[in-house]
């Protein structure tokens, strides 16, 4: 398989991510709570008082909890890896896996900005949206460099050639053509 020389960028960017994404998840499942409070602690050097490691107040109610949600993060972390290190394996066949990847850091870093707009200014909520950011701006900058989200584009538009419902203004077309009725 020969690569360009974007395209081998892009493939040696989803190899980090692939080894990131699953030694952050595992490495998070271990230890949430201390990186939690090592995050609040951090935070707390900045001014930023809000707290997101559980209180011992709380009690072991949360953290039976974190438990739970840490299973989950632990099969999205696992879930990006295994996407990003198919990109890496074949970037030409699998480039289309970056399409999750994408949703993924999308969500994650849209998140963590509600999160500090709505009032809760923690340091973990601002590092986490300044970390998946920068992750999903440079797998945006270094995936639009190949020409392999040219093919992605033409898939899309051969799966969905026309909208099925006009989306800016274009009323008309939508009145000569309606949507059938189910």
């Amino acid at each position: 398989m020969e690569l360009t020389k974007q395209e081998k960028d892009f493939q040696k960017l989803m190899q980090i991510w692939a080894i990131l994404f699953l030694v952050s998840g595992i490495v998070f499942f271990g230890l949430h709570n201390v990186i939690l409070e090592l995050l609040d602690t951090i935070g707390g050097w900045f001014g930023m008082h809000q707290h997101l490691a559980p209180s011992v107040s709380e009690g072991t109610a949360t953290a039976k909890a974190s438990h739970f949600w840490m299973v989950l993060v632990l099969s999205l972390m696992a879930t990006l890896s295994v996407l990003c290190y198919s990109i890496y394996r074949n970037p030409k066949r699998n480039h289309v896996f970056i399409v999750p990847v994408l949703i993924s850091k999308a969500l994650s870093t849209l998140g963590f900005l509600a999160a500090l707009l709505i009032g809760r200014i923690a340091f973990g909520y601002l590092l986490g949206f300044l970390v998946d950011g920068t992750i999903l701006v440079l797998t945006l900058v270094y995936y639009g460099r190949t020409d392999l989200d040219e093919e992605l584009l033409a898939m899309v538009k051969q799966e969905f050639p026309e909208p099925i419902i006009p989306l800016w203004g274009d009323e008309a077309a939508a009145k000569q053509d309606p949507a059938p009725r189910v």
